[in-house]
């Protein structure tokens, strides 16, 4: 909570002020043009801006749409991840710390300069790895083709929403956390099994 009050804070505070050129990596540069031209339309550009015509190398961005921009994309990480703490108990299953995983994760590029990807878990779909002659399938939330076929940067379609859960067969092949974590919940898992699944097969 008191980071996202911070973040709050800072987000209003400099609403007004004027920032310098950033590489971004989670809108395609033909969802940012039609963001532009809507943009021309609203009259928040003035009619000469000194350019002559000439496009420039770089987009001019209003602090305060790009401010608000941010503020709903952390809203929307910060709401999944809430989300699921709030309905858990004293022990999370596997299942809910995978999403808590990639909700935080997904948080901490969303409003910065990082390269998106070098965070497998986001940016790429399925992959395959040898391990001692065994071929294992992994899996990330897909960003990247999100991203060339939208323009701007969300999960595939691997969530069931019904249950807030990554849905069968993705949740067994994400990369989430990492391999000693997975295996202390193999470990360890009737100690922390999760009742909701219970609820749902009952209901």
């Amino acid at each position: 909570m008191h980071s996202k009050k911070r973040a709050h804070a800072n987000l209003v505070d400099n609403q007004w002020k004027s920032y310098g050129t950033r590489e971004e990596h989670r809108i395609s540069i033909t969802m940012m043009e039609e963001i532009y031209q809507q943009w021309v339309q609203w009259d928040l550009y003035d009619a000469d801006d000194g350019t002559n015509g000439r496009p420039l190398p770089y987009y001019i961005v209003p602090t305060s749409e790009l401010l608000d921009f941010l503020y709903a994309q952390i809203n929307k990480y910060c709401f999944l991840f809430e989300h699921i703490l709030a309905h858990t108990g004293k022990t999370y299953s596997l299942p809910e710390t995978v999403v808590i995983v990639v909700a935080l994760r997904a948080l901490r590029f969303c409003y910065g300069s990082s390269l998106l990807g070098r965070e497998s878990l986001l940016y790429k779909d399925r992959w395959e790895v040898k391990r001692s002659q065994k071929v294992i399938v992994k899996e990330g939330l897909g960003m990247r083709e999100s991203i060339e076929r939208c323009g701007l940067g969300w999960f595939l379609p691997k969530f069931n929403w019904n249950t807030w859960r990554l849905a069968a067969p993705h949740g067994e092949n994400v990369l989430a956390g990492n391999l000693l974590m997975h295996e202390e919940y193999k470990r360890r898992w009737r100690a922390v099994k999760d009742l909701r699944d219970v609820f749902i097969r009952f209901n």
